[in-house]
């Protein structure tokens, strides 16, 4: 389970956009984890992202994410 992060489901539906609608994603910071992910669709490079998300208390908070094509 989520220790940090706002929600609980253990599976995600249409990720990342349901993290952008349920507002976990900062909303300026929206259009970036779309980007992000989109470019690890196709497969490119490592990335490394740092944004503010929705913690379990409401607050946004500053988590930094690393991110790799499997």
């Amino acid at each position: 389970g989520r220790e940090l992060l706002m929600g609980e489901n253990v599976k995600e539906q249409n990720f990342p956009e349901c993290w952008i609608e349920q507002e976990i994603v900062h909303p300026h910071f929206a259009k970036e984890f779309r980007n992000t992910f989109s470019m690890l669709r196709t497969k490119e490079q490592f990335r490394q992202l740092e944004l503010p998300l929705k913690t379990k208390s409401g607050a946004y908070e500053w988590f930094k994410i690393d991110l790799q094509h499997t």
